[in-house]
């Protein structure tokens, strides 16, 4: 299993529900949860983000969008997401 990062294009396994990794939730009791982002949709409407254990998530592929190049002060409330760098 890969390590999960945000910005990766991920899977989960049971239901084959697809999109980037959007965040990524870490809990006391080890049970990490993914939010996976499918973009939107063919009708062009966002379609639902939903959350996952991180152990039924795989990674298809790494880095599709790169959050690390940004400033850090502006991450967060209020960021322009236009700005984030897509690789693809």
């Amino acid at each position: 299993m890969n390590k999960v990062e945000l910005g990766d294009r991920v899977k989960d396994v049971v239901t084959g529900f697809s999109g980037i990794a959007a965040g990524i939730t870490k809990f006391l009791t080890g049970c990490d949860q993914v939010l996976i982002d499918p973009g939107v949709g063919e009708d062009g409407k966002l379609i639902e983000s939903h959350c996952f254990d991180i152990m039924r998530v795989e990674v298809v592929e790494e880095g599709v969008v790169d959050f690390n190049d940004q400033e850090e002060e502006k991450k967060g409330a209020g960021y322009d997401i236009s700005k984030i760098k897509k690789r693809h």
